[in-house]
C-alpha cells in the first residue's frame, strides 16, 4: 500500500490547478510515474513540467544526442535493474 495516493485523475485536482494536469497529460498522454506523485504539489510540477519540456523542445541539444545521454546515464545509474533490462 503506497504511503501516499498517486494523482493519476483530474477529479484528484483542485479546480484551479486541473490546466497543470492537463498539461502534464497532453505532453505525455497521461498523469503517470513521477508526475502522479509531483501533482501532490501542483506548483512544483508545472515547475518540473515547464524544465522538462525546456530540456525535451528547447535545449540546443538535438534529439538524438539528448536520447543518447538519457540512455547513457540510465545505464550509469543502473535504472533498468529493478525491472530485470539492462
Amino acid at each position: 500500500m503506497p504511503r501516499v495516493t498517486p494523482v493519476t485523475i483530474k477529479q484528484q485536482v483542485a479546480p484551479e490547478h486541473q490546466a497543470i494536469f492537463d498539461a502534464v497529460a497532453e505532453g505525455r498522454g497521461s498523469v503517470r510515474g513521477p508526475f502522479s506523485i509531483m501533482m501532490l504539489s501542483p506548483r512544483f510540477c508545472e515547475r518540473v513540467l515547464k524544465l522538462s519540456d525546456f530540456l525535451r523542445f528547447q535545449c540546443s541539444v538535438k534529439p538524438k544526442e539528448g536520447e543518447l545521454a538519457i540512455l547513457a546515464t540510465a545505464r550509469e545509474k543502473d535504472c533498468g535493474r529493478a525491472t530485470g533490462k539492462t
